[in-house]
């Protein structure tokens, strides 16, 4: 590694060293970000895991010892592999993931197309009233953003969206990128997880209303054996049926937002343990976009939606108290999502008894 890279790295070891308790939030990642190294946050995790950070989790840039310019290979450059691995990849998405990936070919090798087309009638702006800023104001947002896939009303209340790579683990590497990992620790979420469900194999069984169901979740959160980096669709994080999981297992909120379109938006609570004393303070929030989630981070105290059904069944005495501080935000929630379905028909939601119509 060069020197400079290394003296970054110190700075920031010695940043993490005042507090191994670092957040992301309090850290900000700057480094990360802006540098392609580890950061403060990242440094505190493995210093309180006794781990050495791996040369592979430094951006290849600070790989060379020598910042000068190098000899062109240009006569060896190939894109090759990559298209290769992208028609690979293109065998095994969803149908409207493959739309989305043809549309970012399109305007890489076409950019002087667009994919806007004129008003059909010039639109008079002449003597027409200033409208006032509010904050459910309608905002255009192209389909290609994972905006377009929230609520219209949760949009202002939405301060950051951070898209994973959408490999079929989407949803358990947004899970690792809250809790300050690596996108790549994936799989540690994955066995956190498989450990929840086997502690409470019983508690499980009775939710998913049999042993199948619950081996086939249980099965779900295992890796894909292949080899291609890929997961199908068996091996993908899916909510309802893992909400519980997740959220018992990090001891924390789990909220899951889409549009009526695409599914039901819910707020998943653990199934067992009283809540802290600030429940709102650290939320895992979800957003789906088709089939691929993003990490979001919303406002305080913003709209919420309401707790699962099967969260009220099966929830423990003493865990009956955690949605008592988000029954505001639920109502909220469930007021402007009646304004904006209009007459748009409520997916169905699933419950066990169809679950379990799947498995007989």
């Amino acid at each position: 590694m060069s020197r400079q890279a290394m003296n970054y790295i110190f700075l920031e070891e010695e940043r993490a060293r005042k507090t191994l308790c670092i957040e992301k939030k309090t850290c900000g990642c700057v480094q990360r970000t802006s540098y392609g190294l580890p950061c403060a946050c990242f440094i505190a995790m493995k210093i309180r895991h006794n781990k050495p950070i791996r040369l592979d989790k430094i951006h290849p840039h600070w790989h060379k010892l020598y910042m000068g310019e190098e000899e062109s290979n240009e006569y060896l450059f190939s894109v090759a592999e990559e298209w290769s691995g992208i028609q690979e990849r293109l065998k095994r998405v969803p149908y409207q993931m493959i739309l989305e990936i043809k549309e970012g070919l399109q305007l890489l090798a076409f950019p002087e197309t667009t994919t806007l087309s004129p008003p059909p009638r010039k639109v008079s702006t002449k003597g027409a009233k200033e409208k006032k800023s509010n904050l459910h104001q309608k905002r255009h947002v192209e389909p290609s953003s994972p905006m377009y896939y929230m609520p219209k009303f949760m949009r202002p209340y939405i301060e950051r969206i951070v898209d994973v790579i959408g490999d079929g683990h989407c949803g358990f590497r947004a899970i690792a990128e809250f809790l300050g990992l690596m996108e790549e620790s994936h799989v540690m979420v994955r066995r956190a997880l498989i450990q929840e469900v086997k502690e409470h194999r019983n508690d499980y069984i009775r939710i998913y209303a049999g042993e199948c169901c619950y081996n086939y979740i249980l099965n779900g959160l295992y890796p894909p054996k292949n080899g291609s980096g890929f997961a199908p669709p068996d091996k993908w994080l899916t909510l309802p049926d893992m909400g519980h999981i997740v959220a018992s297992c990090y001891n924390k909120p789990v909220v899951e937002m889409t549009t009526l379109d695409i599914g039901v938006s819910e707020t998943f609570f653990p199934l067992r343990g009283k809540p802290p004393v600030n429940p709102k303070s650290n939320m895992i929030c979800l957003g789906l976009n088709l089939n691929h989630f993003v990490l979001l981070s919303l406002k305080d105290d913003c709209p919420l939606p309401p707790s699962s059904t099967e969260w009220k069944n099966y929830r423990s005495e003493e865990a009956a108290t955690w949605e008592d501080e988000f029954l505001d935000q639920h109502n909220r929630f469930r007021t402007l999502m009646e304004i904006e379905k209009g007459e748009k028909p409520v997916p169905s939601k699933k419950t066990n008894k169809s679950r379990q119509s799947y498995f007989v």
